[in-house]
């Protein structure tokens, strides 16, 4: 009796869900984790990667461009994945939320990304750790500001 009703179902839905298991539909999926949450993931990775240390300069800085870009796109639906440096500081300065300072640092994180992947720059060590203290800075500044007053709340909770 159930399989003859699982028959059923499975006829009942378009073609694109026949090839799939009918229990697959009906599972809610995994919630997306918020994108600051990602991008600091994301940099925490980057940094015990030590691509600086083995030389691999060009892809340490190219991976902070792609993870702060696609943190843009997350929080401010900034297609920064697609658009120049220029164009990105430009739209970034449209958004009320950030600040001066929060778009000084993307500006040196952006900017000497370029000058490493186009101009064949090589930085020295100092320069790459303000970029990453940059680049994570950036993502504590501008993430929302609900997020952090309920970690607060629940910092207080916990020791009380």
């Amino acid at each position: 009796m159930i399989l003859r009703n699982i028959q059923n179902v499975e006829e009942q839905y378009p073609k694109k869900y026949k090839n799939s298991n009918i229990k697959d539909l009906f599972i809610k999926p995994k919630p997306k984790l918020p994108a600051h949450i990602i991008a600091l993931n994301s940099l925490e990775d980057l940094r015990l990667k030590r691509l600086i240390e083995n030389g691999r300069v060009k892809e340490y800085y190219s991976e902070i461009s792609e993870i702060i870009r696609e943190y843009l796109f997350g929080r401010f639906y900034i297609s920064a994945i697609e658009m120049t440096t220029d164009e990105i500081l430009s739209e970034v300065e449209n958004v009320k939320d950030i600040s001066n300072d929060s778009i000084s640092l993307l500006d040196y994180i952006l900017k000497n990304s370029d000058l490493v992947k186009f101009a064949k720059f090589i930085p020295d060590s100092y320069v790459s750790d303000k970029c990453m203290k940059n680049s994570i800075e950036f993502v504590n500044q501008t993430k929302p500001i609900e997020i952090v007053e309920e970690k607060k709340e629940r910092k207080e909770a916990e020791n009380v």
